[in-house]
């Protein structure tokens, strides 16, 4: 078993150093790059399911750290991370940023795949430590962005979550985000008004209608405000701009208005 396992790390180590090989070269790049990759990848599903957990960490232990080896490294990690096995994952990570002879550039690379180890391991204060490290990263930023968002709106922190969303309106002009920044908004809105705070949940629904002017969900909230207000004639005109806004959401907003109509006299007077 020794001997085979040794041919295997040895069949493996060539498939890495002639797959970095053959990448250096201009010609048939692509596909050559996609062979290589799946050559690895077979080999290392090899490893994975004829030999003991111990047999792979030491085969872990035993590679070499240089720029030639650290998507392998990545890959028995992201294996460990996809099948479950965090702490397996979480130990390459760390182990690998701990080695000196890792190449610097590599850095950020290997620090993401770790906060997602912990994301995954529901470690959120250590993930989001090494998120907000990443944030000023010019190849990784953005998605160390985008991860913690996503880690922000876990926690129902709603404010974070916009502070982060605006750092990356400042170089993206991306509709997308403007529509994320209104919809957090929106729930900052929700939450001051959850207690009463109706004077900032009336500027942050006003602010998420600057972020995206089709938001109905800001508009909505709106609505709600005034007639809290006893603004009613005002809540009919913002029911009435839904239709303006996104005519997939008129049966609401005729919801809305009837009830106003119900509760508050004749609909036709309230508004202009």
């Amino acid at each position: 078993m020794d001997i085979v396992f040794q041919w295997l790390l040895l069949t493996i180590a060539v498939a890495v150093g002639w797959f970095v090989g053959r990448l250096g070269s201009d010609r048939n790049r692509t596909r050559t790059k996609i062979a290589d990759e799946e050559s690895v990848k077979d080999r290392l599903q090899f490893l994975f399911t004829n030999y003991s957990d111990q047999a792979v960490d030491n085969f872990v232990q035993s590679l070499a750290v240089n720029k030639d080896t650290v998507s392998l490294h990545l890959s028995i990690g992201r294996h460990f991370r996809n099948k479950g096995e965090t702490d397996r994952a979480i130990l390459v990570h760390q182990n690998l940023l701990a080695r000196p002879e890792l190449p610097p550039r590599f850095s950020p690379q290997v620090t993401l795949e770790l906060a997602m180890d912990f994301l995954n391991a529901g470690l959120l204060d250590r993930a989001e430590a090494l998120l907000q490290q990443l944030m000023g990263d010019r190849e990784y930023g953005r998605k160390a962005a985008e991860q913690l968002i996503d880690l922000y709106q876990q926690e129902r922190e709603w404010g974070k979550a916009s502070d982060v969303a605006r750092t990356l309106t400042k170089n993206d002009a991306d509709p997308a985000m403007y529509k994320d920044l209104a919809y957090l908004t929106c729930e900052r809105a929700e939450q001051a008004l959850g207690q009463d705070d109706r004077w900032t949940a009336q500027k942050l629904a006003r602010e998420a209608l600057d972020y995206d002017r089709s938001c109905v969900r800001a508009t909505l909230i709106l609505m709600k405000i005034l007639i809290r207000q006893g603004s009613y004639r005002e809540a009919g005109n913002q029911g009435l701009k839904v239709f303006d806004q996104n005519p997939d959401f008129g049966p609401e907003s005729i919801d809305r208005l009837m009830k106003l109509e119900h509760e508050h006299g004749d609909i036709g007077r309230l508004v202009k």
